[in-house]
């Protein structure tokens, strides 16, 4: 994990300050991006971003969408796909007003309805993404058949942004690979929870550094497994081939499980690229303020470990796969690539499921450490500590338990261990260290080093001395780094002194509450079910959001009412009524346009936005 953190953080300085397009020019010795001396120009490719997204405000979805729309390529090569659910009261009126706002910022922005209750699905991300990325392949010009033959799909969260520079560089790759390759592509970025980490208890702060810093620790060169967390990219011919994302409650950790399914698919073909451009995420929040909004961060963030622990299903989904392809090799195979080089170069695929022993171990370790190995070992850790007698003390507990002696092989072992918790220590303060320095530059100095127009500069926050120039690193000050577009307009501030205090005092807790309870809750549950509630986690919300992007007559958004507040049923359903309705006023600046409830879908409908069907995939 140390050398990941290390890794990444210089892998981010060498990615912001690369020109991707000048790079895919020098390579390929085109003029330009339309330069269609290559096979294929930079300017071809098309990036299908879908936002899944459940009840989440107004705000919010501005936010990634104005950073969206501020990338130089948003006009000519982004197509926006709103995933939003049926269940959600107001989602179709919802989706409405954000093309409405952002129909001159993009190639293209639709919305897609995920419909309720349908057969063998489980609700939650998963299933809403596989029911938007097969409309957005499906309802091309002629189908399948029509679409575009170079699209490259991206998923992310309505709380996460992506720099300008994530989709250059994930261009570039795609262009630059070869024909075969671009069919198998994977695209993955570290996280980096940079926007309200000041604003949540310390448990779940140190929490999700560990994830984030988990996360990096497999995307080093040499890691031939790569789990993506969250917000990824993957070729849109890879999707269709393996048939999009799984529904199933086995794929609630939808992340995780599609990288599964297409290692699986491709007989551990696909190829995964690391993005050091990192997805800029939010931290769980609860609800008030307070004790009572701190108590409900700490059970909000329990409810989204809990989710994330879930995804111990994949084990059986891995050995099942692993099972299939020694008894039914063909069973499920979804992708023949007999033109690739390496079938002669690595022997024995059948044996594993289609994988190589190295690639079985590995993904075996890594899914077992990644959600069952770290629990044991966390346990067996703290019933050591508080069972066994140590330094001379007569172990209260341990006599309870027994009238006998520590054996001496015992007493040899836990020694070995204490030490060796204290080598740890080591590398953990070289995380700390690196972890600051990798926040400190994604999160702000990247940005102040930035060419910025005027638009973008209002975003940085000029006030924190985190966006002073003089604030900058000695080493860092003279990079020139490549566009990176709109900053998100939340920031919080990090302290190394800080750091080390919350890192050296609240571990052990946060272990127990956040990974120690959720992975034995989930083992246990799993013995007798595969089906859980999925939640979608409180996140912060943006006031005062800057959405005169979306358009050129300075559209302005008011909502009187967050979206959230709408009762939500004990079945997941949406309990809508009139004075719901009412308490949702949506107002549009533009020509005296005003709107009110669902008097907003037939305006914008006679304007050619909208319809009827749920299923239907809206199109500008």
């Amino acid at each position: 994990m140390a050398y990941g953190i290390y890794n990444a953080y210089h892998k981010s300085i060498l990615h912001a300050t690369t020109n991707w397009l000048e790079k895919y020019c020098n390579e390929t010795g085109s003029s330009g991006p339309s330069d269609t001396s290559h096979d294929l120009p930079f300017s071809d490719i098309i990036h299908v971003i879908i936002l899944p997204n459940f009840s989440e405000t107004l705000e919010t979805l501005c936010e990634t969408l104005d950073v969206l729309a501020s990338h130089t390529m948003a006009l000519t090569q982004y197509k926006i796909c709103l995933a939003m659910e049926e269940t959600e009261f107001g989602s179709k009126q919802k989706a409405l007003v954000l093309m409405r706002l952002y129909s001159d910022s993009f190639f293209e922005i639709v919305y897609t309805i995920h419909p309720a209750n349908l057969p063998g699905e489980i609700r939650g991300k998963s299933s809403n993404v596989a029911w938007a990325a097969k409309e957005m392949a499906h309802n091309a010009a002629d189908g399948l058949k029509g679409r575009h033959s170079h699209e490259i799909v991206t998923i992310v969260d309505a709380d996460t942004c992506f720099a300008e520079d994530y989709f250059t560089s994930v261009t570039y790759h795609y262009c630059t690979a070869t024909p075969e390759q671009r069919k198998m592509l994977m695209f993955m970025p570290p996280t980096v929870f940079d926007r309200n980490l000041n604003q949540v208890p310390a448990f779940v702060r140190i929490y999700d550094i560990g994830w984030s810093i988990g996360v990096m620790s497999n995307f080093h060169d040499s890691s031939i497994i790569k789990f993506p967390c969250s917000a990824y990219s993957i070729s849109m011919d890879l999707c269709v081939t393996v048939n999009f994302w799984d529904t199933t409650p086995e794929a609630i950790g939808e992340d995780f499980h599609m990288y599964l399914k297409c290692l699986f698919s491709t007989q551990g073909r696909v190829i995964v690229k690391t993005i050091f451009s990192p997805a800029s995420c939010c931290n769980v929040e609860g609800i008030g303020n307070g004790i009572s909004g701190y108590l409900d961060g700490l059970k909000a963030k329990l409810i989204q470990s809990i989710r994330h622990m879930w995804a111990a299903l994949d084990i059986g989904y891995i050995l099942r796969r692993i099972l299939l392809g020694v008894l039914a090799p063909e069973y499920d195979l979804m992708v023949n690539q007999s033109s690739i080089a390496d079938d002669k170069l690595i022997p024995n695929r059948s044996k594993f499921g289609g994988l190589t022993f190295k690639l079985f171990v590995n993904l075996i370790h890594r899914a077992l450490e990644a959600q069952t190995l770290i629990g044991q070992a966390f346990l067996f850790m703290l019933f050591s500590l508080i069972i066994i007698p140590s330094g001379g003390s007569h172990g209260y507990i341990w006599n309870l338990l027994t009238t006998s002696s520590v054996h001496p092989y015992v007493e040899l072992i836990s020694k070995i261990s204490a030490f060796t918790q204290l080598l740890i220590l080591i590398p953990n303060v070289l995380i700390l260290i690196y972890y600051q320095k990798y926040h400190k530059f994604v999160g702000f100095e990247r940005w102040i080093l930035q060419p910025m127009d005027k638009k973008e500069s209002l975003t940085i926050n000029s006030k924190s001395k985190f966006f002073q120039r003089s604030h900058l690193s000695k080493a860092n000050k003279n990079f020139k780094v490549s566009r990176l577009g709109r900053r998100p307009t939340l920031f919080s501030e990090r302290s190394l002194k800080k750091q080390f205090v919350e890192g050296l005092f609240t571990p052990i807790f946060v272990g127990v509450l956040y990974y120690l309870i959720p992975v034995f809750f989930c083992q246990i549950k799993q013995l007798f079910t595969d089906k859980l509630d999925y939640q979608v986690a409180g996140k912060p919300t943006v006031y005062n959001s800057n959405v005169s992007s979306g358009s050129d007559n300075n559209l302005e958004l008011l909502l009187t009412k967050n979206m959230n507040d709408i009762n939500s049923g004990n079945d997941g359903s949406i309990n809508a009524s009139a004075n719901n309705l009412n308490n949702i006023v949506i107002t549009l600046h533009q020509n005296d346009f005003n709107a009110e409830g669902n008097d907003l879908v037939e305006v914008l409908s006679d304007e050619g936005y909208g319809g009827s069907d749920t299923s239907f995939c809206s199109k500008i």
